[in-house]
Formats: structure tokens, sequence, C-alpha cells
């Protein structure tokens, strides 16, 4: 899945336009130089290769192939920023030339500037519709930044139409494969949780890896809930001794962290996935009976029984605090905070809702904390502290506006209102 994937991107050779079948040239043209410029650089001489590339483009400015060249060897030598400014210098001479617009596109590819380099592909093509390259790099933007997989489909196709076309046959190539890569429109429907792991498990147990790189790229929103359940399954298989089922589980985490990495360039649930395998067996343990804990309480506070809550809130704490699981902490004292403010225990519940936005913050888990400290905003006001109540509530303002929750930063702001209205009487 790897190597498809980097086919599929902008700054893998494969992916550029390469020539078709031409009759022998003398040394000095643009193919030869490109030749030789190509040997030089899969031998790794990347500051040989890169001058050749680049009277390959003196020579004809619209050898598109070369100006990819230019892009690899910037890279490989550590200076991407040096192609940028290689295509800048070009554009004095040839301030129209949809190749070059191309070569922008690419080197600013280079520099993760995904939104602009998708500017000079649309540039490249509109100057210039035939050039196949520029409509598959294009693609490529739609497809592993964007997640636009209609429009991503569309250009790879329109990029198969062209090269079959003009006889670009690498291009028709590159441009199928990822065709191939792109989910199917049954991965793109919403599915619940539920529906998202009996897929993934099927797919899994039936060795089609495709499908299953379709089904996560498809259905981003569901993987890390899919990772917190098979992690808690593993969990609870290893708190009861069934090392069988555990490794089983935990290897269904493993694929699903390694595809999530590959597909979306991040390691969120790779980290989850080894906090749990770090854990001894007795901390293993000691997280399954405190999640036992937990789920009892919040039964006993569905039935009314707030004191019998508080007690089991504060027993998952304790398992928490031994297994030195801090995010887990943190959750347990929101939950026991809750249950005393419902007591009216507020001085008790001030205390837990504070150390749970301690708790959070060791964790770094900024959505928490920001509940964490608008819990304790409620408290202070519940015991007359409204200059402590407002401070509180303001820093989670801070909070979800940075996380760009506006949703929970509107319900902040209404009751930073209603603070103040009561402070003025």
């Amino acid at each position: 899945m790897k190597d498809k994937f980097r086919k599929a991107l902008l700054l893998y050779p494969a992916v550029f336009l390469l020539c078709c079948a031409a009759p022998a040239f003398s040394q000095e043209t643009p193919q030869a130089l490109f030749q030789k410029a190509e040997t030089l650089y899969k031998e790794k001489k990347h500051a040989d290769a890169l001058p050749l590339y680049q009277k390959a483009i003196a020579a004809d400015s619209a050898f598109s192939q070369a100006y990819r060249g230019v892009v690899l060897c910037y890279g490989a030598l550590g200076n991407p920023q040096g192609a940028l400014k290689y295509m800048d210098s070009l554009f004095l001479d040839k301030p129209d030339s949809a190749e070059l617009e191309y070569g922008m596109g690419c080197a600013l590819y280079g520099l993760q500037k995904y939104d602009d380099a998708a500017k000079y592909f649309d540039k490249a093509i509109k100057m210039k519709p035939d050039l196949a390259a520029a409509w598959n790099n294009r693609g490529s933007i739609y497809h592993f930044v964007a997640r636009d997989y209609a429009k991503a489909r569309q250009h790879y196709e329109k990029a198969v139409e062209i090269g079959t076309r003009t006889g670009n046959t690498a291009v028709v190539k590159i441009a199928r494969e990822n065709l191939a890569n792109l989910p199917r429109e049954e991965d793109l429907k919403p599915l619940d949780l539920e529906g998202f792991l009996n897929a993934f498990v099927a797919r899994s147990e039936e060795s089609d890896s495709a499908g299953v790189r379709w089904l996560v790229q498809g259905q981003k929103a569901n993987c890390e809930p899919a990772m917190d359940w098979l992690l808690e399954q593993a969990l609870q298989a290893a708190a009861q001794g069934a090392a069988d089922q555990e490794k089983t589980t935990t290897s269904l985490a493993t694929l699903l962290a390694a595809e999530y990495s590959g597909l979306y360039k991040s390691d969120a649930l790779k980290k989850k996935l080894a906090a749990f395998t770090g854990l001894s067996p007795e901390k293993k343990k000691k997280i399954s009976e405190g999640n036992s804990l937990l789920a009892r309480g919040v039964e006993q506070e569905q039935q009314g029984s707030r004191e019998q809550a508080a007690q089991s809130y504060a027993g998952a704490l304790g398992c928490y605090k031994i297994a030195g699981d801090t995010a887990k902490t943190g959750l347990a004292l929101l939950y026991l905070g809750d249950a005393q403010r419902a007591l009216k225990q507020y001085p008790e519940a001030h205390a837990s809702y504070s150390d749970a936005a301690t708790a959070f913050l060791q964790a770094k888990d900024e959505k928490q904390r920001a509940l964490a400290l608008t819990s304790l905003g409620f408290t202070s006001a519940l015991l007359k502290q409204h200059a402590e109540a407002l401070d509180f509530l303001n820093r989670a303002l801070k909070i979800y506006t940075a996380l760009k929750d506006e949703q929970s930063a509107n319900k902040v702001r209404e009751n930073i209102a209603r603070l103040e209205q009561m402070g003025k009487k």
C-alpha cells in the first residue's frame, strides 16, 4: 500500500509525464540531457544530475519531465526552496509557459504548499488542456490532500483520456493506478461505528488490503472511535487472560493505525496503540477494572444513585492512578466532579474538576481540558466566586476557539454573558 501511495504523489518520479518513444537524438538534445540526468539521479548523484535537468529546460522550456527532475534533485539535496527560486527565475523569460506553471506547482507541492500548488496546476491545465501530467497531479491533490474523491476521479480520468490520445503511456499507467486506489462509492457512504468495524474486520479476514485502504480513506471520522473500541476489547481480553483474543484484536488495531498513518500522515492512532502495547499485564488489568467501575458509576447515576456512583467513580480514579493513565484519570475526575456537583458538594466538585484540568493538561488533551475548565466555571459560580468563574470560562473559550469548536465556544459565550449580567445586579 505504501508504495502505491508514493506513486500517486506528486514528487514520485513515475507520477510525472515521461517522454514517449522518439528517434535517436544527438548528445545535446533535451532528451539526451534528460536521460543522462535520469541515470545520475538513479545513482543518487543529485548534484551532478541537477544542472543537466536545467540544461534540458534551457534547450526546450516545454520539456515538462525535466521540471520534475529539478524538483526531485533540490529536494534530495535538502533545499526544496531552491526549486521554487529556480522556477521563479524562469518566469522572466517564459511568462506564458504551461510547463513552467506545472513546474512551479511541483516545487510548491514539495514545500507542502498544496493550495498554491493546486492553483499552478490549474493554470497549466487552462493554458494547455492536453498537459496530461498536470491533470494527474492536480488529481493527486484532490485525492490525498483535499479528500475530494469525486474531483480526483474526474482529473485522473482526464489524464487517462489525454495520455491515451497523445501517447503518454507513463501518465496513463499512473493515473489508472491512482483511479484504482480511490475509495469505492460504497465506502464513501456514511457508516455508523458498528458498520465500519464489521466491514473493517471482514476485509481484514479476507486479506483484502485494497478494500481496507478504501474503507479507511472513505471513513476517516470512524477511525479513531474504532481504534478506541478495538483497544478496549484488547484490554478486556488481557484482563481476562485471553491471550489469543488480545493478539487478534491488537493485530486489527495495528493494521488500522498503519493505514490511517499512511493515508492521513498522522500518528494519532499509532500513539494510542503504543500506549496500550507499552502497558504491563498488571496495568492492563487495573485499567480494565477502572473501566468497569466507570461504566457501573454511569449506570448508577442513571438510576438516581448518585452517592454510589460517586463511590464507583472514586474507585475507577484509584485504578487509573495506579496504572499511570493520565487521560483516564482526568476522565474519572470529570465524572466524579459531576456526581459531586449533583450532590451539591461544591467544594469537592471544584477540587475534582481542578485536578481533571491538570490531568488533561499533562495528557495534552485540550478538548477535555476545556470541558474541565467549563465545569470549574459553573462550580465557581455556584460557590458565588463570580470573578473566578469568568476566568475559567474565558480560558475554556480560548481553547474552544483555537480548536475551532464553534458549537462549544458559543455555549461558553452564552454562559459568560449570563454571569456578567448577574454581576451587574
